[in-house]
């Protein structure tokens, strides 16, 4: 597996840009072979935007959006521009604030203690 990989981070530790290259860059969860990304934060850290760009020189814009005025990082909404990925993803959360459904649609459970 050949491959190399370039990280770049900012002042506050926080990745703003993956860059891969090589025979064999690494599929992302959808199955797309990236050769990087650019990330984006808001002034609380949470990630508002990722723009990655495909093997083939398209791009997709990643924007991930947080509504709940009583959890500011709980993130609300994920939507994308390219065409290989799903256009909109939207968690589910609990009374509780605890995410009971996930971006593949899987199915969180909790025990009493919350675990």
């Amino acid at each position: 597996m050949l491959k190399d990989e370039y990280y770049e981070y900012d002042r506050r530790h926080r990745l703003v840009s993956y860059r891969v290259s090589g025979s064999t860059p690494p599929p992302d969860a959808y199955g797309n072979v990236l050769s990087g990304q650019q990330y984006q934060y808001d002034a609380i850290n949470n990630l508002i935007t990722v723009i990655t760009t495909l093997a083939d020189g398209s791009k997709d814009t990643a924007a991930y959006h947080y509504r709940n005025t009583a959890d500011p990082a709980q993130l609300s909404e994920v939507t994308h521009t390219h065409a290989a990925y799903p256009p909109r993803i939207k968690p589910e959360y609990d009374a509780d604030g605890r995410m009971i459904r996930d971006e593949a649609g899987r199915t969180l459970v909790y025990d009493v203690a919350g675990r």
